[in-house]
């Protein structure tokens, strides 16, 4: 896709407000999120193991390789 941009302007990050609000908001139950997020990543890591057409040696070698 071809953009045509005639001009950019520079907008530091401390005057972009609203971008800058959002990046620094932290929910006030962060831990709870961070705990789901886990969770959910070490659903979807384990259902990917699950369904991989290797034998269980290999994947116990790939999964040491990642620590």
């Amino acid at each position: 896709m071809r953009f045509h941009i005639k001009s950019l302007i520079h907008i530091p990050g401390k005057e972009m407000y609203a971008s800058d609000m959002l990046s620094r908001m932290i929910p006030e139950d962060g831990n709870v999120m961070q705990n789901e997020l886990e969770s959910e990543i070490n659903d979807y890591v384990c259902s990917i193991i699950d369904t991989i057409p290797i034998s269980g040696i290999k994947v116990q070698q790939l999964i040491g390789a990642q620590r």
